[in-house]
C-alpha cells in the first residue's frame, strides 16, 4: 500500500473513532520512530494531523519521558505508518466491539 493511502486509511479511522494513546489498545506497545544513542523516541499518542512522539532513557529510574515533540504522518517511514495502521485498525475493532 502506498505511503498516502496508509495515512488516509489512519485518519479516517481517527475520524470515526476519535484520538487515541496506545495504551487505549491492547496487545501493542508504543512504536518507535527514532533512536538516539541511549534514548528512544516512541510514539504514544495519535490524533488526525500529529503524532505525539514521547523521548525515554531505558537507564533512568523513572519511567517518566525526558521531553516530547510531534511528528505529522508524512514525515514518518512507510515502515512506521504500517506499523501505526495495524495498531489503529485493532483500536478500530475495539470500539466497533465497544459499540455494539
Amino acid at each position: 500500500m502506498q505511503k498516502k493511502k496508509i495515512i488516509k486509511r489512519i485518519k479516517r479511522i481517527i475520524e470515526k473513532y476519535g484520538t487515541f494513546n496506545i495504551d487505549e489498545v491492547i496487545g501493542f506497545d508504543s512504536v518507535c520512530v527514532n533512536e538516539m544513542g541511549d534514548l528512544v523516541a516512541l510514539a504514544e499518542h495519535f490524533n488526525g494531523t500529529t503524532i505525539e512522539v514521547k523521548i525515554y532513557d531505558p537507564n533512568s529510574f523513572t519511567s517518566d519521558p525526558i521531553s516530547d515533540y510531534e511528528l505529522t504522518y508524512e514525515e514518518l517511514s512507510k515502515e512506521i505508518l504500517e506499523h501505526i495502521l495495524i495498531i489503529a485498525e485493532e483500536y478500530e475493532t475495539d470500539q466497533e466491539k465497544t459499540l455494539k
